[in-house]
């Protein structure tokens, strides 16, 4: 990767303070590393730790984004550059939350038990386009979505586990220096690379959370 040129950012990593989830905070700045990545957001469900305690740890270059996703009334939702913990689940009063903290709202894997009705879709910043554990016809789907709606896209791996992460990269022309990492996802000058997983890490993820829930780990 041609780091002086461009950065490579995945928007999507979960950490093991998700609960299909089981890496650490040292081992996600680890394999970001070695996937040449710039930046990522760690974006565990319903809380900010994980993005948090990676911030604590990290001693690099690697850009770390504290980010959230919540399942409300219409579906999962991120919300990226949030600082502060949020409870909310009803999507209005979320979005207003990541907005306080200076957030951006996105609509991540549109086409996995979402509501696209108008009054959510007009509150999203950025759709994410491609994820490594969606199907290929899913993407697609919401590739052309944001094109009829117009919006800026994203992309990331969803990771769970280490060697997933990088496989869903957003890969954008690097600014002048300096810049400012939330104004660079409404680029123009981005494109996605795309590296599907196997389904067989979903299912670990569940077993994980089963695990998990049964306090086994």
């Amino acid at each position: 990767m041609d780091k002086d040129e461009y950065l490579y950012l995945d928007l999507h990593i979960h950490s093991l303070y998700s609960p299909d989830s089981y890496q650490s905070s040292r081992k996600i700045i680890e394999m970001s590393l070695r996937k040449g990545l710039s930046a990522i957001a760690i974006v565990d469900h319903d809380t900010i730790t994980g993005g948090l305690k990676a911030k604590e740890k990290n001693k690099t270059a690697l850009e770390i984004i504290t980010g959230i996703e919540v399942k409300t009334q219409f579906g999962d939702v991120i919300g990226l550059f949030v600082e502060n913990g949020i409870k909310e689940k009803d999507f209005f009063r979320l979005v207003d939350k990541i907005k306080e903290q200076g957030g951006l709202v996105v609509l991540p894997h549109p086409y996995k038990k979402h509501r696209l009705e108008p009054e959510f879709l007009e509150k999203i910043d950025l759709i994410e386009v491609f994820n490594s554990r969606e199907s290929k016809s899913s993407n697609e789907k919401a590739e052309a979505l944001t094109s009829k709606l117009s919006l800026p896209f994203v992309a990331g791996s969803d990771a769970h586990f280490p060697w997933e992460i990088g496989r869903g990269v957003l890969k954008i022309k690097k600014p002048r220096r300096p810049y400012n990492l939330k104004e660079v996802l409404f680029s123009r000058e981005k494109e996605i690379i795309r590296n599907y997983t196997s389904i067989s890490w979903t299912v670990l993820g569940q077993i994980i959370k089963h695990l998990k829930k049964s306090r086994l780990i």
